[in-house]
């Protein structure tokens, strides 16, 4: 299972008394950094379940399964969005951290991590349609595009013994700035004899580092590239 993380929306507002806040968690027809645009009615069979289960999506600071701040109190979707409203469990030394933070308004993200169910391919709009996904959480987090997490689907994969599928590949490799022709290409020339040979990768993907644009951010590719080959040991 690979958790997946999405751009993020502002809180709309934070009472600093309290601890409690409300905002969009995700919007609808809006084209995040990965290419997905999520489709109104995405998050209403998850939203049923959690209601039968009596759960609610996990509130986590900045996607950390391990270090949860506090709950979320009603979730729903209008014509706008995903709309959720929470509170801070001030008891808790990072819920603590975040409460001060938002106060100072150095904190005020709401980032969704969730499962794929359902989904299509665009060509007219170059996007990813999500149709149907599995809400896991919704965290706070600080900015509206985290570097840091461009590829962590992929991370998340190789965290347990997994290897990412192919158009998790492409969405990792156009976050990083390819083209998606230029994408395409890796998956054919390089990932594809990955798979099937594990020191194929190694020879082919030199090859292709000259096609690249300058958009790209060689510093992730670089990382990404070394977990791809850190998978050789566990083949």
């Amino acid at each position: 299972m690979t958790i997946k993380q999405q751009a993020a929306f502002k809180v709309k507002s934070f009472d600093p008394e309290t601890g409690c806040f409300e905002g969009y968690a995700n919007t609808f027809d809006f084209k995040d950094h990965a290419w997905d645009i999520t489709q109104k009615g995405a998050f209403i069979t998850s939203l049923e379940e959690h209601k039968k289960a009596g759960t609610m999506p996990k509130m986590f600071w900045h996607h950390k399964r391990d270090e949860p701040i506090g709950v979320w109190t009603e979730m729903y979707e209008d014509e706008h969005g995903l709309y959720a409203k929470g509170r801070l469990v001030l008891e808790v030394t990072k819920a603590k951290e975040a409460h001060a933070l938002m106060k100072a308004g150095a904190l005020g993200g709401l980032s969704i991590g969730y499962r794929v169910v359902r989904e299509m391919w665009n060509n007219e709009t170059d996007a990813n349609e999500l149709h149907e996904v599995k809400l896991d959480e919704v965290s706070v987090v600080t900015m509206a595009c985290n570097e840091e997490s461009k590829i962590t689907a992929v991370k998340s994969c190789f965290e347990q013994d997994e290897l990412p599928t192919e158009r998790q590949m492409e969405k990792a490799l156009r976050e990083l700035g390819l083209s998606r022709k230029q994408a395409k290409s890796f998956l054919v020339d390089g990932y594809k004899s990955f798979t099937a040979t594990n020191d194929t990768l190694v020879v082919a993907l030199p090859t292709k580092t000259t096609e690249l644009n300058n958009t790209v951010d060689t510093k992730a590719v670089e990382e990404l590239l070394h977990l791809l080959k850190s998978v050789n040991g566990k083949q």
